[in-house]
């Protein structure tokens, strides 16, 4: 039962260090990489929604959807 146990706990030592190795640290986000919803660019760029929408369907800014809510990239609004 013993050699079963020590057994068990090599494996799940060699199954850390495997996972560890593969995966790069968790990057710190730059400036650029900052997003922001759509109150926060019509308030920034003084645009009604409707203005935003036409920018953001010419494919004019980076924006993705999460759930209901639009999200810009911050370095594609200049």
């Amino acid at each position: 039962m013993k050699a079963l146990l020590q057994r068990i706990i090599e494996l799940l030592i060699l199954i850390y260090q495997t996972l560890s190795e593969k995966h790069a640290p968790i990057p710190i986000p730059l400036e650029a990489d900052v997003w922001m919803d759509s109150y926060d660019v019509m308030q920034l760029l003084n645009v009604s929604y409707a203005t935003l929408y036409r920018a953001r369907e010419a494919n004019e800014l980076i924006a993705k959807k999460i759930g209901r809510k639009w999200f810009y990239l911050k370095s594609s609004l200049c």
